[in-house]
C-alpha cells in the first residue's frame, strides 16, 4: 500500500484538477489567473507537473505559496459600521491552489481505493 504514496501526479490529473478549479476567482500576488491553466499548452502542463512532483517529493512548499493577502468586503445590504458586516477574503497563490486541489484528488482517490474511510465520516 505505502508504494502508492510516491507515485509522480499525471497529465490526466492535472487536467481535471485544472477543470475543478473555480472560474472568475481572484488570483493572489502570484497574478496567474485560472484561464492561464486552462489555455496553457502541453509542455507548460509538463512544466507545473515537473514543479509539482518536485515540492511532492520535498515534502516543502514555496515559502510564497504559504503567504495570503487579506482583504475586506462589506457583505450586501450590511451596516458599514459594524464588524461583523464584513467578510475576510484570502488571495493565495494560484499554483498553490492548483497542488492542493491535484492532492486533494488524489488522496481522496487513495483512501477510497484502500477503503479507508467510514461511511460515517463527515467534513473533517
Amino acid at each position: 500500500m505505502l508504494e502508492h504514496l510516491n507515485k509522480e501526479f499525471a497529465q490526466l490529473e492535472l487536467a481535471l484538477a485544472i477543470q475543478q478549479l473555480k472560474k472568475n476567482s481572484a488570483p493572489g500576488e502570484d497574478q496567474i489567473t485560472y484561464e492561464f491553466f486552462q489555455q496553457i499548452p502541453e509542455t507548460g502542463r509538463f512544466a507545473i507537473l515537473w514543479l509539482f512532483d518536485a515540492i511532492w517529493r520535498r515534502g516543502r512548499l514555496p515559502k510564497a505559496w504559504k503567504h495570503a493577502t487579506v482583504l475586506t468586503m462589506l457583505k450586501s445590504v450590511k451596516d458599514p459600521h459594524c464588524t461583523s458586516s464584513y467578510q475576510l477574503i484570502s488571495l493565495t497563490s494560484t499554483l498553490s491552489k492548483l497542488m492542493e486541489r491535484l492532492a486533494t484528488n488524489w488522496l481522496m482517490r487513495y483512501l477510497e481505493k484502500f477503503d479507508l474511510l467510514s461511511n460515517t465520516q463527515s467534513s473533517f
